[in-house]
């Protein structure tokens, strides 16, 4: 993408046996759900379901829809 600004985001994830924290860079403008799908972190876990979990940036709960900063 010409002249698109690329963002340099996290997605963690921790079950009981388990903490993973992904890096990953994303196009700016990417929604939360866009940035955990580009992870891979939904096919190392499958259990995750975005349809009933909650998910946070920072410890404060947030919608998948909402757009993703740099450094999140």
């Amino acid at each position: 993408m010409a002249g698109a600004k690329w963002l340099h985001v996290e997605v963690a994830y921790a079950s009981e046996s388990e903490q993973v924290i992904i890096p990953v860079t994303v196009a700016s403008s990417v929604s939360i759900e866009e940035a955990i799908r580009a992870s891979g972190i939904l096919q190392r876990f499958p259990e995750i379901d975005l349809a009933r979990d909650a998910v946070g940036v920072f410890g404060q709960i947030a919608e998948l829809v909402d757009v993703v900063q740099d450094g999140e």
